[in-house]
């Protein structure tokens, strides 16, 4: 929730006075991931680097998210993200319960 709520605000920031046209939040949720995206114009999606500080949206992303990118068009574009939902082969617990440990 918390990526999701960094993206829409993100283009809810960059949105310039009396912009009218709409954006599109899609969120796919399947058994072993979660794939968000915001699709809009690509003016509110792409915020160049600002001297003044780092963009917390994208320290957010790299942290949490499992994979993540901005694709820009000319007119349109999207932001997206996806979090992988199984456990890895590495987690001892997860191991564990697939053993069907007691």
């Amino acid at each position: 929730m918390l990526l999701t709520s960094e993206l829409v605000t993100r283009a809810v920031r960059q949105r310039p006075s009396g912009f009218t046209e709409p954006a599109e939040l899609r969120v796919w949720l399947r058994t072993d991931l979660v794939h968000v995206e915001l699709r809009a114009r690509t003016e509110l999606l792409f915020v160049p680097p600002e001297p003044s500080g780092p963009h917390y949206d994208h320290i957010l992303l790299d942290q949490i998210a499992d994979r993540w990118s901005i694709d820009t068009g000319r007119d349109f574009g999207c932001i997206w993200f996806e979090i992988d939902l199984h456990p890895t082969e590495t987690d001892p617990a997860a191991q564990g319960e697939s053993e069907g440990r007691l």
